[in-house]
């Protein structure tokens, strides 16, 4: 980060930051060409996995997100990079799936941050069926998330139509009779 002419480029440059949705398609830090070129930094082709690697967030959850665009990753975060990139959503929904058991046996624990142990983490075993059977659960998945969205915003409807009736019912009951 010392040298200016590796910033400001037009290379997204992922960090735990950017990790707050299940897809990254920007990045708050971007870095140039030249960046890229003279560091460590790779590129990281489309439809790959990122996976926060060293963070205070590792305490409670692991954000996982699949890259949209292609783009680079600091050091705080670990990439997979499927054969396939059709399997990364399954690959997705099973570090979700599996985030309790992750965090529980693959993180260590500082005082502030926490981290990944990486070489122990990368021979956790993750079960891969067919791909006509990972399309089939990744749609599952997909519909059962669409119908809990359905869900909250119904609730959130309710909780308003109830506060409104509530006011209507507190004015009635303030209001003095005539």
């Amino acid at each position: 980060m010392n040298n200016p002419d590796f910033w400001n480029g037009n290379i997204p440059w992922v960090t735990p930051k950017d990790m707050s949705s299940n897809q990254i398609n920007g990045s708050e830090m971007k870095i140039t060409q030249l960046g890229l070129d003279n560091s460590s930094a790779k590129l990281i082709d489309d439809g790959s996995i990122l996976i926060v690697g060293r963070s205070g967030i590792l305490r409670r959850r692991l954000p996982v997100a699949i890259n949209l665009i292609p783009c680079s990753v600091n050091q705080d975060m670990k990439v997979l990079t499927p054969i396939f990139k059709i399997m990364n959503r399954f690959l997705q929904m099973m570090l979700y799936g599996l985030e309790q058991n992750i965090l529980r046996n693959y993180v260590k624990f500082g005082m502030t941050v926490h981290s990944l142990r990486y070489d122990e983490f990368s021979l956790m075993p993750i079960p891969i069926p067919p791909l006509a059977e990972q399309h089939r659960i990744v749609n599952k998945i997909d519909q059962l998330i669409q119908f809990c969205e359905e869900i909250e915003t119904t609730i959130k409807q309710n909780q308003n139509y109830a506060q409104e009736l509530l006011q209507v019912a507190l004015k009635e009951a303030l209001t003095p009779v005539k």
